[in-house]
């Protein structure tokens, strides 16, 4: 699958549209990791791309981790108001130590999970 950035993605959408070209090919399914730190007017006109193509919009995040840089809460306020799908089992991290830190953290058990790595590491 094709990445790059939304600013650079907004930037070559513009330009399809001063050339006279549709802005996305009609199906199109556009996928935002990290959505949670997106700026609303983004999110927002990704939504408007995607209405305008009859395509689909995947937002993937958190939205109890660092917010949007710039004017946010879009993607905060689109997880209260449709269900999302909720990960529940942590695959990244391969240790179980560090499954269990990962978990205390998204517990909101900050401390607890520092206690944890600092034994893990001796430090």
């Amino acid at each position: 699958m094709p990445a790059t950035s939304i600013t650079h993605f907004l930037i070559r959408i513009e330009e399809r549209i001063e050339k006279g070209l549709p802005p996305l090919p009609r199906g199109t399914v556009l996928v935002v990791d990290e959505s949670s730190t997106t700026p609303t007017p983004y999110l927002a006109r990704l939504a408007e791309l995607v209405d305008g193509c009859d395509g689909k919009l995947v937002l993937i995040g958190d939205p109890r981790q660092i917010g949007a840089v710039g004017p946010g809460g879009l993607y905060g306020h689109a997880t209260n108001e449709i269900e999302p799908i909720v990960l529940s089992e942590i695959r990244r991290q391969h240790d179980p130590v560090d499954r269990y830190i990962v978990k205390l953290a998204h517990e909101g058990r900050g401390s607890d999970a520092l206690d944890v790595l600092r034994r893990k590491t001796g430090s």
